[in-house]
This record gives C-alpha cells, sequence and structure tokens, in this order.
C-alpha cells in the first residue's frame, strides 16, 4: 500500500500548486498548516477554498470543538487582502440566515442547526473585524442578531456581548421573548459567561450589578442566577457529605426500575457502575442476561468500565446485533475483558468497515505482539477511505489502546491520527501523546502554533524552541 505517514510538509509548493481540495481538507480539520502555506504562497485561486471556509463551518462537531474565527481570522490576514474575504461574510450574513429554508429535518419554523453554526462564524468573524474598527461589521452582527429575534432565536445575542460587554448584554435582554423564564433564563446563562470570559468574572458581576438597578429584567435574572448557584452549591455538599448511594437513591432494586424508564436509563446505568460492589453487579450481569434487544442496552452501558463477570459470549452476540446502539454499547461493554473469544471478534470487526474503528478498542486487553501494525494499517487504510465517522471512532480506540498500553509502538498510528484525524481534538490528543513519547517533530510544532484548538496552541508556545516535552492542556 501507498506510504501515507505525514514527511514534513511542503508549505510553498501546497499554496503554489493551487491545490483547492488538498487546503480544504487542511482547513476542514482546523489545522496550522493551512495558515503556513497561505503565508508561504498565498493566490487568488485559492479564494474559494478560504471564502468557503469562512462562510460555513467546516467543523466534525461543532457542539465539542472549539469555535474556529480566530484561526481563520489569521489566515485571511495572510491572504493580504482581508477585505475581499470581510465583504463576502457580510454579503453572507445579510442573507436569510437559513429561516427560508423549507423543514426537513427540523421543525417547521426552526432552521437547522448547520445553518446556525454557518451564521454564528459568520457572526464571529463580523464581532474581529468590528474590533478593528469597521462600522459595517457592527451594524452586520446588529441586524441579524434582530433579524433572528423576529424568529425567536437569539444567535448573535453572544457576539453582541463579546463585542459590546454589559451594553450588548442589556440589548439581549431587552429582547428575551419573555414567552418561558426557564429558557430566557438558558440563554441569558450563556450571555454572562460570554461576558465573564471578555472582562473577567468579578468586573462582570459589578457591571451587571449596576446596570441591574435601571433594568428590572436583569434584575430578576441574576436573582435567579444567585438562587440556583446556591442551590448548586448546597448540592455539591450534600452529595459530598452522603455517600452516593444515599444521595441518589440506588440499590439494585431502583436500579432495576429506573432502567425501565428511557429517560433516565443511561444515566441510573453509568452512575449505578460507579458505585455498585462486586455483588451487585453479578446480579446486574445476571439481569442482562434476561433482557431482549428492546431493553438490553443500559444493561450493556453498566458495563463500559466495569468487567462484566460472566463468559462473554451473550455480549459477543450482541456485538453482531443489527440494531446498531446495541452493537456499540455490547462492543464497548467487552472492552474491559480479556477473553481470547472478544480477540477473535475483535479481529473479525477490524475488517467491517462499519465497525473497524470501533473494534481497535477491543485489543486493549486483549493485546497480542504487533497489534500495533494491525491499527497502523486500519488508519492507513480508513485515511484513504475518507469515512470520517469510522475514522473518528478509530482516534478515539487509539487513544484508549495508548492508555492502555503505554509502552506499545504507537508513534506511526499517532501520526496519521494528527494528519487525519477528523477533528481538532483527535489532533490534540495524538500530539499529546507523541510528546509523551519525545517523538513530536519539528514541523508539527511550527504547525501547532497556529492550530484551530487553543490548548494545542499553547502547549506548542510553551516548547517553542526550548526541545519537545509535555503535553498539550486537553
Amino acid at each position: 500500500m501507498e506510504e501515507i505517514a505525514p514527511q514534513e510538509p511542503e508549505y510553498a509548493d501546497l499554496a503554489r500548486s493551487a491545490q483547492p481540495l488538498e487546503l480544504r481538507r487542511l482547513l476542514r480539520a482546523g489545522m496550522g498548516r493551512a495558515v503556513l502555506a497561505v503565508r508561504s504562497a498565498y493566490s487568488p485561486a485559492l479564494r474559494d477554498v478560504i471564502c468557503a471556509a469562512c462562510i460555513n463551518d467546516l467543523r466534525y462537531d461543532c457542539q465539542v470543538e472549539e469555535a474556529r474565527s480566530s484561526y481563520l481570522f489569521e489566515i485571511l490576514q495572510e491572504t493580504g487582502e482581508p477585505d475581499f474575504y470581510r465583504r463576502a461574510i457580510l454579503s453572507a450574513l445579510s442573507e436569510t440566515g437559513g429561516w427560508d429554508v423549507p423543514a426537513n429535518n427540523h421543525a417547521p419554523g426552526e432552521r437547522s442547526r448547520k445553518a446556525a453554526c454557518n451564521e454564528a462564524q459568520r457572526l464571529d468573524l463580523a464581532v474581529a473585524f468590528a474590533r478593528q474598527g469597521d462600522g459595517e461589521s457592527r451594524r452586520a452582527i446588529a441586524e441579524t442578531f434582530y433579524r433572528n429575534v423576529a424568529h425567536g432565536d437569539d444567535t448573535g445575542a453572544s457576539q453582541l456581548v463579546d463585542l459590546d460587554g454589559i451594553n450588548g448584554l442589556l440589548a439581549a435582554v431587552d429582547c428575551l421573548p419573555g414567552q418561558s423564564f426557564d429558557d430566557d433564563f438558558f440563554r441569558f446563562q450563556f450571555w454572562v459567561w460570554t461576558l465573564e470570559q471578555r472582562d473577567g468574572k468579578a468586573p462582570a458581576q459589578d457591571a451587571m450589578d449596576r446596570a441591574s438597578t435601571a433594568c428590572p429584567a436583569l434584575r430578576r435574572l441574576l436573582d435567579e442566577k444567585s438562587r440556583e448557584d446556591a442551590e448548586w452549591a448546597l448540592r455539591q455538599k450534600q452529595t459530598t457529605d452522603r455517600s452516593e448511594r444515599e444521595a441518589w437513591g440506588l440499590t439494585t432494586a431502583t436500579v432495576r426500575e429506573r432502567l425501565r424508564d428511557r429517560r433516565i436509563a443511561q444515566f441510573t446505568a453509568r452512575r449505578w457502575s460507579l458505585i455498585a460492589t462486586d455483588e451487585e453487579m453479578a446480579t446486574a450481569a445476571r439481569d442482562l442476561l434476561d433482557q431482549d434487544s428492546e431493553s438490553v442496552f443500559p444493561y450493556l452501558v453498566m458495563f463500559h468500565k466495569r468487567p462484566f463477570p460472566l463468559h462473554p459470549a451473550k455480549l459477543i452476540q450482541y456485538a453482531r446485533s443489527p440494531d446498531e446502539q446495541v452493537a456499540w454499547a455490547a462492543i464497548r461493554a467487552l472492552c474491559p475483558l480479556a477473553h481470547e473469544d472478544v480477540r477473535t471478534l475483535a479481529l473479525d470487526l477490524l475488517q467491517d468497515p462499519s465497525w473497524c474503528g470501533e473494534a481497535a478498542r477491543l485489543l486493549g486487553k486483549n493485546y497480542h505482539p504487533g497489534d500495533e501494525r494491525l491499527v497502523e494499517e486500519l488508519f492507513r487504510r480508513l485515511s484513504l477511505d475518507g469515512y470520517d465517522i469510522v475514522l473518528h471512532d478509530a482516534c478515539w480506540s487509539l487513544r484508549d489502546l495508548v492508555k492502555a498500553l503505554p509502552t506499545g509502538d504507537w508513534a506511526g498510528s499517532l501520526l496519521l491520527m494528527y494528519e487525519y484525524g477528523p477533528c481538532s481534538n483527535c489532533r490534540n490528543t495524538a500530539v499529546e501523546h507523541l510528546a509523551k513519547r519525545d517523538a513530536v517533530p519539528a514541523w508539527m510544532i511550527t504547525e501547532c502554533l497556529h492550530d484551530a484548538d487553543e490548548s494545542t496552541r499553547e502547549w506548542a508556545a510553551g516548547i517553542a524552541g526550548e526541545g519537545v516535552g509535555g503535553k498539550p492542556g486537553i
């Protein structure tokens, strides 16, 4: 198979050859190499690719990965023509924001999560331009916010707070729909966090207290926040003062009852697995054998961190279930087990296009010398296939394998995880474990200085010029 482990990249060649597909890959992953490539030899041939990355949120998981605006704004400065992109971003903001798209996977009157993420990124970039004194960007942020308010959506509020501090917060509070105090308070908490990130916790609180004297709506929200903070502190103290078993009211009987409630079954299973005795887990294992495919899922979850004490034949049967949720839970339940039948399943599933990423973690307790090559070959295959979901599963399997087998020769797989992992968290984890092995090449440190992930940038800045060591702060 063709060798694809990353060598020292040729930044100038990447940009000069105008390879938009490759640059798009780098931008989609948030790799610092994209910054260096644009800096090295930017050309107008890359405009469409960079515009698309600014207007569309390309993150693998926008709920988990950090926002990309700082990373993208750095790239725009490197182009030498940031105003070209500013105009494109503001033009995209002037569109409807996805409100006119017919409902498909979202309710009528709502818009897709993707449309909201795209607009939030455009707003974040507009904030960066507004901070440089651009009045047009400032107006676009306000106009977008008020357009969304008309749809009962608060996208743009956090950007107003980020840009204007307490004045932005007051504007956002003034536009709360008021139909549900709980909903309003939920939104308010995020705006407070934004203000605290901007100004510091104590200055933010002082500013809100002063402003609330003339704003009853703000005062009511602040009073609710104080009440919830006090209740949370009390709950934490009660949980500390009493055993978790008493605090959550968990016994074998109550757990059985709660596992029948789909709303709390998974939470109950995870909580019980943390505090149950070995005898109680043995009882749960026998209960599992009595379940069918409709009810077994939370029981499988219960054994994700605790070894299943009976023969794994039933779990292996569920690992081949046509129900993907059940199969996933069963594979995870098999991970703590050292058993030759589990290893056989792992080797079989490593050839399954759908489950090969998850299957790799089964080798953690069933390792044979040379398994590192099996995992590296898996990464080579998935890197060429370009199937992000399975590749992402493989990345997190590798994370668990490296923790379980820290002396293994994982450097080849970690390099491939850095290069082809679909999200910035995958890349951050790869760098962390390469650093523990003193195996981070100099070119990777240079790239990490410009990575989309803040902790990766901070790690690289901390060791640049001081030799390789330490780890990213994830």
